[in-house]
């Protein structure tokens, strides 16, 4: 037995509409809130707007951003290569910086043994994690850089 959403009409209704929207376009804010009837910062809005983005990710295989005024950007598979890694290591990067600026406060001495050597392994494997997403992300962008004196050479993938 499915449970039925209070929106699921309406996602259905513009996972129709906007079937043959293929990747490289936008689709503007004004033909989205056409079709959900409704404004996205109004009452359900963005959690339309997020389950059909989920749609299109699961379903149709379609990597999407979203722009404050313009609209959803459907990407082609460079566009998704070159955009979402960075995007999402960015804000992986924030994320662990602050958990260890949060748990920095945390006086070491007052737990007890077992939590204090759980404590400062999970804060030893943020701090890796943190170094690997920088290193990532620096790595990433060597590759991208170009200069006179070394040009970068177009990746040929094999398969």
């Amino acid at each position: 037995m499915k449970i039925e959403h209070k929106y699921d009409e309406i996602v259905e209704a513009m996972n129709s509409r906007f079937a043959d929207w293929n990747r490289g376009s936008v689709i503007p804010w004004n033909e989205i809130e056409l079709a959900m009837g409704r404004c996205r910062t109004g009452e359900g809005g963005w959690q339309i707007v997020n389950r059909f983005r989920r749609h299109l990710l699961k379903d149709r295989e379609i990597a999407t951003i979203v722009k404050d005024n313009i609209g959803i950007r459907l990407l082609m598979h460079e566009e998704a290569a070159a955009e979402i890694p960075g995007r999402r290591q960015k804000r992986a990067y924030r994320q662990v910086n602050r958990g260890l600026r949060e748990t920095s406060t945390v006086n070491i001495g007052a737990l007890k043994e077992k939590l204090r050597l759980t404590f400062v392994r999970q804060r030893e494997n943020m701090i890796q994690h943190r170094l690997a997403i920088g290193r990532s992300n620096r790595s990433a962008t060597k590759l991208v850089k170009a200069s006179q004196t070394h040009p970068v050479r177009r990746l040929q993938l094999v398969g």
